[in-house]
């Protein structure tokens, strides 16, 4: 159980500091919920982190 809880927070982990080093500073969309988050972000401003 705490293997399987280290790697799900790692993989959490790995996914915000993707998307807040390389996403967000060059404005790329990704697919996904995510994509639909990203484009929330850039038209109105909304918090990446709530609508994800």
């Amino acid at each position: 159980m705490l293997k399987k809880l280290t790697f799900i927070s790692l993989g959490g982990m790995f996914i915000a500091i993707g998307i807040n080093v390389f996403i967000l500073p060059l404005h790329l969309i990704n697919g996904g919920v995510i994509g639909i988050s990203l484009l929330l972000n850039y038209t109105w401003g909304f918090n990446l982190g709530l609508t994800i």
